[in-house]
């Protein structure tokens, strides 16, 4: 792993420069990239500073940083699946804010405090794993570690029935990470039917995985309890597509197969009775009046 003298003088420039300007370090007599690596070294052993920057991270930011304090690196494909993506200066693209001046996700937010680095020293787009500069590991665990202790002997006991949840969000990112990686085209590993999840698919499984799907549920038994049943408009996924289509149903009744929940309706788009996975639909409310 790499310290933080290393892990910025193997950035481009223009990210070393963003970093800089996003900790309000850079100075208009410092023209060059070694005038901005010691900079932001220096600042990162000032109290102050460390206290200052941790302080604006946002809760998401500090769970993620406090994720990479707990381990030696993670996958990169799957803290940027969790934690978003990253605009980097070195792209040269405009925006209409700077990434480095407003960061619109918490892996951005921690790339331009300087801290989030590919373990193996490789340009940040190649890296297979991300982690923390070496010598900043026991710093930061000293400033969140009385927080952290404090927040961690107040949070109530998780319920056994997440247990599976977890297992299942688990699976989903692995799934994330193996359909992103550069894999043998002869030894790539397959999902059931000899083919993989298209991104999109994925994308709506983890997000699904991260928020159980109660609300559609209990839009839907609500919709089955009630005389006359109300239709429903739901966003669906198809197995054999990468998009969404939004429907109108009347439903039928819930069934479950192989222990996956069915929902019988009439689709009003198709114009006859079909068969929808639950755990496809994305989302569901119901709809005023019938056709």
């Amino acid at each position: 792993m790499l310290t933080l003298y290393q892990h910025l003088l193997a950035l481009p420039a223009h990210d070393v420069r963003a970093v800089a300007t996003h900790l309000a370090l850079r100075q208009r007599t410092q023209r060059h990239k070694q005038a901005w690596v010691a900079a932001i070294e220096d600042a990162w052993q000032t109290s102050a500073y460390v206290q200052l920057w941790l302080a604006r991270l946002s809760p998401q930011a500090r769970a993620a940083l406090q994720r990479l304090l707990q381990v030696e690196q993670m996958p990169a494909a799957l803290f940027l699946a969790e934690y978003g993506e990253i605009r980097r200066a070195a792209q040269r693209q405009s925006w209409p804010i700077p990434p480095w001046q407003a960061p619109a996700t918490p892996a951005e937010e921690l790339y331009y405090l300087g801290l989030l680095c590919p373990a193996n020293g490789q340009p940040l787009p190649k890296a297979l794993y991300l982690t923390l500069p070496l010598d900043l590991r026991p710093l930061l665990n000293a400033a969140l570690g009385p927080e952290n202790q404090q927040a961690a002997a107040s949070q109530p006991p998780i319920p056994d029935h997440t247990a599976a949840h977890t297992l299942c969000h688990d699976v989903g990112q692995l799934l994330i990470y193996l359909h992103q990686q550069a894999l043998n085209p002869d030894h790539a590993p397959l999902i059931q039917h000899n083919r993989w999840l298209t991104a999109p698919q994925l994308r709506v499984l983890n997000q699904s995985l991260l928020e159980p799907q109660g609300d559609v549920l209990a839009c839907i038994e609500a919709a089955l309890a009630a005389d006359p049943k109300p239709d429903l408009r739901i966003a669906y996924w198809a197995a054999d597509d990468d998009h969404k289509l939004v429907r109108r149903i009347t439903p039928y009744a819930l069934e479950t197969r192989a222990k996956i929940l069915y929902l019988t309706a009439y689709c009003h788009l198709r114009e006859q009775a079909r068969v929808f996975r639950v755990d496809r639909i994305e989302a569901c409310e119901t709809v005023e009046g019938r056709q």
